[in-house]
């Protein structure tokens, strides 16, 4: 099999390559009429592009030219990692920015605009500093009708990974083309090298991210913030439950959206995308749970893009939903298996989610808890905590794994006061952020509009403008939570047992902030689906922020068109021994122990994944 996908190209074309299990098919062109009907409005990519042409308000030259030099102004004096982009990448944002000012008004269209706009932002490779294009784009999703999770044979991080087909639209029909088959191909190109593709286009700031947005975008692109695929439609080479192989031809449609009704949707238009098209997966042999492994997808915040569950039975799963090995296999449970599992009901399902788990390990019944916390965006920093601490105080005593894996971000003083309540004795420090020193800044800091975050802004531009006389590089380092809000809790809210914390690739910005904080402070050990995770350190601005912030400076203007710009402004520092003052963009945090889904992990709610943090970290020899 490993030959096989290692191979690919030869064994199509090579009837001597061919075994008795394995055979190639003629390329397929199914009828996706009945899969896409019940989505709503939507067309083929290339009358759906023509059709955003038209509609599009066109942009004159001065408004293109307003739109580069904001964005030029913006990346030149307040981006927080200008210095190490050049460095890392050898590239110069500024540079291209000021050669597609000259340029613009030469481009043919507004989308060719766009899309240089785009490459200069992605190239940056990071999340959070974008260039978002306006209406019609900016509610419209390219697709393709399944969706891919990757996973491995066995949980080793050195054992290969495969791509399985997780969900499919249940209107199309296929006698092989079905949830669990794997994919090895992708128009032609070996699977994990066009996953690495897609991921580098969706800004994956290591490897790890690469890969694992870039399998999130196989099959569905934002287009106010993705560059439309240039192919009409793609091939996918696969093997089927018997390792045969096969060749299907999938052509790229587009969803309109209609006006979003709840916040996540509102602020990023992809959530909304996401949870069309997976209220209409194939569910019909799954087992869903009530809470714990999926919430209302219409409600979700930031969920399955930037805070995506990353087991595929919350997302329409190859098989059987959240069922334990040992129900499963219709038995009692072994050795290192779950015999039970309880959900624990949680106000905010879509935010925090719970359970308490029952297993066996050295021949021993053991329980231990399990709270996922999917992002850290809403409900509001008091009432999250609240929450938080209610569900922490059913917990079992006997240990606790807090699941962030997919988080990826939001509320950056919400994830750090989480902190305080996993450790029971000591301090905890803020997190340290830094603006860039630049007179720039400084002049925003030191205004009464000054008003991103009234809670902690005052007092900036006195650690800015010292710096600058000095030609350094960054200003005094300040903190989103102060020090004695973020250790004013009491002992008894505090968790008293062992802690471990689950992360992965698309742990990002305040996720990547809660595993560094949670690390530094040795409150328990890491396991890591991935090596990195995200590493998103920094908070961000919106454009129109930055206006309001600087309304009495001539410097910067609201955007014409209906575009948005969003960029890091200020970066976010270690406070561990080892690792104290050092940034995480791009590096995110490494965990202790690497453990990689496994197949099984898919269909049974991460057991291999728990059971060995659990029999390592909560229950060790």
């Amino acid at each position: 099999m490993s030959d096989l996908k290692t191979d690919l190209f030869s064994q199509f074309n090579d009837p001597a390559e061919q075994g008795k299990n394995q055979h190639t098919t003629s390329v397929a062109v199914p009828s996706m009429a009945a899969a896409v009907k019940p989505l709503g409005d939507n067309f083929p990519i290339k009358n759906a592009l023509a059709i955003a042409r038209a509609a599009a308000k066109p942009l004159t030259k001065s408004q293109r030219e307003t739109i580069v030099e904001q964005a030029l102004r913006s990346i030149e004096h307040l981006y927080a990692h200008l210095f190490l982009k050049r460095a890392r990448h050898a590239y110069d944002p500024v540079t291209a920015l000021q050669r597609l000012k000259r340029v613009c008004a030469d481009l043919d269209t507004d989308l060719e605009f766009h899309t240089e706009m785009l490459s200069i932002f992605k190239r940056l490779r990071d999340i959070h500093t974008g260039y978002i294009l306006p209406f019609p784009y900016d509610r419209l999703v390219a697709f393709l009708p399944f969706t891919v999770v990757r996973c491995s044979q066995n949980g080793s991080p050195e054992s290969q990974r495969n791509s399985i087909v997780a969900g499919i639209l249940p209107g199309f029909k296929h006698d092989t083309f079905t949830p669990g088959v794997r994919i090895v191909g992708w128009n032609g190109i070996p699977i994990d090298d066009a996953i690495n593709r897609v991921g580098a286009d969706q800004q994956g700031a290591n490897p790890n991210a690469r890969m694992a947005y870039g399998s999130l975008f196989m099959t569905i692109r934002w287009l106010g913030s993705s560059i439309p695929p240039d192919d009409l439609w793609v091939t996918v080479a696969y093997l089927d439950d018997k390792d045969d192989l096969h060749e299907i031809r999938f052509q790229w449609r587009v969803l309109m959206l209609p006006d979003a009704t709840d916040p996540a949707s509102q602020a990023f238009p992809p959530i909304q995308a996401l949870s069309v098209l997976n209220s209409h997966l194939d569910q019909s042999n799954l087992q869903r749970p009530v809470s714990v492994e999926r919430g209302s997808l219409t409600s979700r915040s930031f969920a399955r893009l930037m805070f995506r569950d990353t087991e595929a039975d919350d997302a329409a799963s190859p098989r059987k939903g959240k069922q334990s090995k040992a129900l499963k296999a219709k038995r009692s449970p072994k050795d290192g298996e779950i015999s039970k599992r309880s959900d624990v009901e949680t106000q905010f399902p879509e935010t925090i989610s719970a359970e308490k788990i029952r297993c066996i390990i050295d021949g021993k019944e053991r329980e231990f808890g399990r709270i996922r916390l999917r992002h850290f965006i809403y409900p509001d920093t008091e009432t999250y905590l609240k929450e938080f601490l209610r569900v922490l105080g059913e917990m079992p005593k006997s240990g606790l794994v807090i699941d962030i894996r997919g988080n990826g971000g939001g509320t950056i003083p919400t994830a750090e006061r989480i902190i305080r309540s996993l450790k029971t004795d000591g301090y905890i420090n803020p997190l340290p952020f830094q603006f860039r020193a630049t007179p720039t800044v400084a002049e925003i800091a030191s205004t009464k509009t000054f008003k991103a975050d009234p809670a902690e802004l005052p007092g900036w531009e006195g650690r800015i403008s010292p710096l600058i006389e000095d030609a350094a590089q960054f200003s005094l380092s300040g903190h989103m939570t102060e020090a004695h809000v973020l250790n004013d809790l009491p002992d008894s809210q505090r968790y008293d047992g062992p802690v471990a914390l689950l992360t992965d690739a698309m742990t990002y910005s305040a996720g990547d902030m809660f595993a560094a904080s949670f690390q530094d402070h040795d409150i328990g050990k890491i396991v890591g689906v991935d090596s990195h995770t995200g590493g998103g350190g920094a908070n961000l601005w919106f454009h129109n922020v930055t206006v309001e912030c600087a309304e009495n400076q001539r410097m910067f203007s609201k955007l014409p068109g209906g575009v948005q710009l969003h960029y890091a402004v200020r970066r976010c520092l270690r406070v561990g021994a080892d690792n104290y003052g050092l940034p995480f963009e791009e590096d995110g945090v490494r965990p202790d122990t690497l453990r990689s889904l496994t197949e099984a992990d898919l269909y049974a709610g991460a057991e291999d994944l728990l059971m060995f943090t659990a029999q390592t970290y909560l229950f060790p020899k």
